[in-house]
């Protein structure tokens, strides 16, 4: 239901953030590089009834803002405005308004080019027909059908979201203990499956899925907390509540009073302080801090009571982080050794033509599976025999291995079998349901614009060891090699 007192959600996407603070004062901001952009005021931010989207145009690969609103009451009328980062100077309207009027506040989800937003059927006054799509390179409305929910799907308490490349629907399932998650990855022909179904009477009632992390889904209710659920021990943990977030940490600060009552404040950064007597600042840590210039009274004392120029200009190297895990007197971790490498880590690898035949192989010829709420148990010999037995395959066509984030992983020597597999959706697996879908590239996967190709000079490398092994060591693993100049390659100038 909507509320004027309820807040706008924020929208994210490759980084940038959409933050709609009120109805006419909408931010975008990229935190990487701390710019900040206020969109200028447009025909409908006078409307209460607004939902903010942020998308990236595959077509233009531009940046799109979009503002949908209802105005009227009973009769009411619906509006999209549209706004391109970096082209347009104001709002421009769509060539038809959106069919449907949506939820008011509620950020649409961004997914494979499209804003995804959800009917609002106090408005309507009607079932709502499924999920209201904007397609951000033609700029057209589509209807989206929903997942075959049972009992029937209770829109204004659903949750739609971007997990490991597929679209997600979180919604209440057949009691209030229980919530079902559908997964759906075709936009033009949606078929949902039901992924997950989460039994735990701990599960806040108003929950979003923002994230997926290997066994653990993020869930973040709208107003209070932030919590995950692991599919592998099925409990339900809160991270963190909001208002206590908030309250961590903040002490005020006492208010000083003159004798009459009144607060004293403190002098604004323009205004000069009264000058008072200088006094002997205290000893400062030569290690870090160089000491501040000295005032002008310390001219006249001795020069032995300034402390030794090179503790004060030039402090030592920091101490390896390793030193800090390990007693006094204990021998320092080598290089290479395990307490030495972080935690987590990543690297830039260019694809090579294996890597290619193998994806290549892989999309015509292998499928995920996974039993029906991951349940544990199921052998593999007994998964690789039903699904050889339904697609009239020998068992030595068919190989089952165990598979992370699902739980195996099917290749075919014959592709036939492969899409007679992946037809099917499902079969049974003795007394449980064995889901099966195709093998995809971007399934757990991001795409990323790599725009950042730049030229790199590199002094001082010893002239035996001009190669791409020493240059791709040099430049680290947060990059990747494209090639070295020929002249460089045939030492031309050393």
């Amino acid at each position: 239901m909507w509320s004027p007192f309820r807040m706008h959600e924020f929208a994210h996407c490759d980084g940038l953030v959409l933050l709609a603070s009120s109805e006419a004062v909408v931010r975008v901001l990229n935190p990487a590089t701390r710019h900040v952009r206020a969109l200028p005021w447009g025909s409908g931010s006078r409307q209460p009834r607004q939902a903010f989207g942020l998308g990236h145009d595959p077509r233009s690969h531009a940046y799109k803002v979009a503002r949908c609103f209802v105005t009227g009451g009973n009769n009411y009328k619906t509006g999209m405005e549209v706004f391109t980062i970096g082209t347009d100077q104001r709002w421009r309207e769509t060539t038809t308004p959106p069919p449907y009027p949506v939820v008011a506040r509620r950020t649409a989800t961004f997914f494979k080019g499209s804003l995804i937003w959800t009917i609002d059927e106090s408005i309507l006054g009607l079932p709502a027909p499924g999920f209201l799509r904007f397609r951000l390179d033609d700029e057209a409305f589509v209807l989206m059908d929903p997942p075959p929910c049972d009992p029937r799907l209770d829109y204004a308490v659903s949750a739609l979201a971007d997990l490991r490349g597929e679209l997600c629907l979180a919604c209440g399932g057949a009691d209030m203990m229980t919530m079902d998650m559908w997964m759906c990855d075709n936009m033009e022909n949606p078929q949902w499956d039901r992924r997950y179904k989460i039994v735990s009477e701990h599960m806040p009632p108003d929950f979003n899925p923002i994230a997926a992390f290997g066994d653990q889904i993020v869930f973040k209710e709208r107003n209070l907390h932030t919590g995950y659920y692991d599919l592998k021990n099925k409990t339900y943990k809160d991270v963190f509540w909001m208002k206590d977030l908030r309250k961590k940490d903040c002490k005020r600060a006492p208010v000083e009073r003159d004798e009459n009552g009144c607060r004293i404040r403190a002098p604004r950064q323009n205004q000069h302080p009264v000058v008072q007597p200088a006094a002997a600042p205290p000893p400062r840590p030569q290690a870090w801090f160089p000491p501040a210039a000295p005032p002008p009274q310390v001219q006249a004392q001795p020069a032995a009571a300034r402390p030794p120029r090179t503790q004060a200009w030039l402090p030592p190297a920091a101490p390896p982080p390793q030193v800090q895990a390990h007693p006094a007197g204990a021998a320092m971790p080598r290089a290479g050794h395990p307490d030495t490498r972080p935690d987590e880590s990543s690297v830039f690898i260019s694809g090579t033509d294996d890597m290619q035949r193998l994806a290549s192989l892989l999309s015509t010829n292998a499928v995920v599976a996974w039993i029906d709420s991951l349940v544990e148990g199921v052998s593999i010999s007994s998964v690789q025999h039903s699904i050889a037995q339904a697609c009239n395959a020998l068992n030595g066509d068919v190989t089952v291995v165990k598979h992370h984030p699902e739980q195996f992983l099917v290749t075919f020597t014959h592709m036939h079998h492969a899409i007679d597999a992946i037809g099917r959706g499902s079969l049974p697996v003795g007394r449980y349901n064995l889901q099966l879908r195709q093998w995809r590239l971007e399934a757990h996967a991001d795409h990323v614009d790599m725009n950042f190709h730049v030229r790199v000079g590199l002094e001082n490398v010893p002239l035996h060891a001009w190669n791409e092994h020493t240059v791709s060591r040099i430049i680290g693993r947060a990059s990747s090699l494209d090639y070295i100049e020929p002249r460089s390659l045939r030492k031309e100038d050393t």
